[in-house]
């Protein structure tokens, strides 16, 4: 019998790598190659290179939802954007700057589309209540944009000149990387658009 006789093939899928795994080859204990791993100030410079090495070498990649029970983040940001036609191009453009900025970060992109006709709070009700991603970007935002009193209202959004000591960022890594991101392109307002 064969595959076309709809015999199913036998391949022999490796396991995947896991933080076991690089405590086994390095010798290490797994706390240790997890703490290597988050830049723990604890552990030595030529530790956290041993494990990185094993980890690369391997095609180590963390397990998004043990980070997630972990750490209480996604890693993830969402657009929540409309497929109207007229704003195309413009989405294509919101996208590569987003995807651009996050490259070499921890974050991932995802899109939540919603379509003429549909309700725009429909996208962001289901990314905020199912704890989907730690950040939500729309556009085509409005004056009275009931997207924004819906997020403010819960405590998520405070009003973009709410900068106090007492209102920290939410996500101080990620908003240290567009710092960065800002500073390193000369300051330039496009790429950040």
């Amino acid at each position: 019998m064969s595959v076309l006789d709809g015999e199913e093939p036998h391949v022999a899928v490796p396991p995947k790598p896991t933080l076991k795994t690089i405590s086994h080859l390095s010798g290490l204990a797994v706390p240790t190659v997890s703490r290597a791993l988050n830049d723990a100030p604890d552990i030595g410079a030529e530790t956290k290179r041993l494990v990185r090495k094993i980890a690369e070498e391997i095609g180590y990649v963390p397990n998004r939802a043990g980070v997630r029970l972990r750490t209480g983040r996604t890693n993830v940001i969402s657009l929540a954007l409309s497929t109207e036609h007229d704003v195309m191009n413009h989405t294509a453009r919101l996208i590569a700057s987003v995807a651009g900025t996050l490259r070499g970060t921890p974050y991932h992109l995802n899109i939540t589309p919603y379509f003429p006709g549909e309700d725009p709070m429909k996208p962001i009700r289901y990314i905020v209540e199912t704890g989907s991603a730690d950040a939500v970007i729309f556009n085509q935002i409005e004056p009275e944009d009931p997207r924004v009193a819906w997020l403010m209202e819960r405590g998520i959004v405070h009003e973009a000149d709410d900068i106090r000591d007492d209102n920290p960022p939410s996500n101080p890594a990620l908003l240290a990387h567009l710092e960065k991101e800002f500073i390193a392109s000369g300051y330039d307002l496009k790429r950040l658009y």
